[in-house]
């Protein structure tokens, strides 16, 4: 049975799915998303997932699109769940990802509000990373960009897709984005944490997009003696008082890094392994 996915109000398999060559999202990359983690075969959170949405579609100007199916009662968020938590039982997944797409649709070469937006659900199962990326941890590299509108979760992705190519490039996992002058902004899918000592660093919060599972893991260690401090810090920084550095993101949780640009870190992540290690998810979402 081919995937099913949710599209402008309709449920329908991927190969009937079309959109219009003139959709802003397709023209400029005009749009916002979210993708979010089905472990399980629960949603996880998606509270934090909407909030965020709502946040980058009015930065954008692109109103919400409602979900006007009969079965359909509640608010937006409501429905909005009740869509993804269909798709979820349609598509037989347990463990996936499933991605809320919204574009400013056809509308006419203007770019404040929207006519008709487009809304996109759909659902892509995922594997289990290696075990040894939990115990090992992963290697990275640097590469000067920085995202355009970091608060805004937005389609227009150039900044994630060429540090995709260079962690490719480079043979690593991840690529970390560096401003002008070197400082750590954030991975090119993810956000990126230092733990030094008692306090744990994240780049400031007007220079990334806030992570829903860096705020997670945030707060886990908030309650177990650790400050968040918002610093500007570069590699240099890092090797010369970071005591284990982590990449966090919705789909693959946390993951602790052991080098940076061929460089080893110092320990072999004793923080991790106390709060999270190779059971992240069974720990904290079963």
């Amino acid at each position: 049975m081919p995937p099913i996915l949710f599209l402008n109000g309709i449920f329908c398999p991927e190969s009937e799915a079309k959109i219009s060559v003139f959709d802003h999202g397709f023209l400029y990359g005009d749009g916002v998303y979210e993708a979010i983690r089905i472990y399980n075969g629960k949603i996880l959170f998606f509270n934090e997932h909407w909030e965020r949405l709502l946040s980058s579609l009015s930065s954008m100007r692109i109103p919400l699109p409602p979900i006007t199916e009969r079965e359909n009662n509640g608010d937006e968020k409501e429905k909005y769940q009740k869509i993804c938590e269909t798709l979820i039982t349609k598509n037989n997944l347990q463990n996936a990802r499933i991605r809320i797409t919204i574009t400013r649709g056809e509308n006419h070469f203007c770019f404040m509000g929207s006519e008709s937006p487009t809304l996109l659900i759909h659902t892509a199962p995922i594997s289990p990373l290696p075990e040894e990326q939990y115990t090992h941890g992963i290697s990275v590299c640097t590469i000067p960009a920085m995202r355009t509108a970091p608060q805004i979760k937005h389609t227009s992705q150039i900044s994630s897709i060429v540090g995709k190519q260079k962690a490719e490039e480079c043979g690593v996992f991840e690529a970390i984005l560096t401003d002008e002058t070197g400082h750590f902004r954030e991975g090119s899918v993810s956000n990126i944490l230092v733990i030094s000592r008692n306090e744990v660093w994240t780049a400031p919060k007007n220079t990334v997009l806030p992570g829903t599972m860096a705020n997670f893991v945030l707060k886990i260690l908030e309650n177990n003696g650790f400050h968040a401090h918002q610093k500007n810090y570069t590699e240099d920084d890092i090797l010369e008082k970071g005591e284990e550095v982590w990449i966090t993101n919705s789909i693959f949780g946390i993951l602790p890094v052991r080098e940076i640009n061929g460089i080893p870190q110092k320990k072999e992540f004793p923080v991790f392994k106390r709060y999270f290690g190779k059971n992240f998810w069974e720990r904290y979402f079963v």
